[in-house]
């Protein structure tokens, strides 16, 4: 399980979490994200994804 957010710049919203899924899921098998909500949480997000992985068989 990998926590990721994205992040946002000046020039727009790089969707980090989605990268992180498809680099790791060329390696690992993507079972699926598990969205967290914070009441908190850096750079003006209210949330975080939990992404899923398992060894492949």
């Amino acid at each position: 399980v990998l926590e990721v957010s994205n992040l946002k710049g000046p020039g727009g919203t790089t969707m980090l979490s989605w990268d992180v899924a498809r680099a790791v899921g060329e390696v690992l098998a993507f079972e699926g994200e598990v969205v967290i909500a914070w009441d908190h949480y850096a750079y003006g997000y209210d949330h975080s994804y939990c992404l899923v992985f398992r060894a492949p068989e």
